[in-house]
């Protein structure tokens, strides 16, 4: 459930860095993870298990990598994630 619900984050970052205005055609290629599960302290907090991955695409036969950050929820609720570096804070949440 959550590559579904991150894909159009994903596929729409993509398209952005590809250049491509009117490209239709978009496959997934790879997705792999470059770092995994580890700590990261944000000012006074502590976000845990966070893992980051590269999600590969071919935009119109051009290939685009999307790095992908996933932060667990303290909770167990679910998980937030973001397409390209960005703070923690700026997540996407996700159940």
């Amino acid at each position: 459930m959550l590559v579904k619900d991150a894909m159009l984050s994903a596929i729409t970052a993509a398209l952005a860095r590809s250049g491509f205005k009117d490209c239709k055609d978009v496959d997934v290629f790879d997705m792999r993870v470059t770092d995994a599960a580890h700590n990261v302290v944000e000012g006074n907090k502590t976000f845990k298990g966070v893992w980051n991955e590269v999600w590969a695409f071919q935009v119109c036969g051009q290939m685009i990598g999307v790095p992908m950050t996933f932060i667990p929820d303290a909770d167990g609720g679910g998980t937030t994630f973001t397409t390209g570096p960005a703070k923690m804070g700026d997540a996407t949440v996700k159940p």
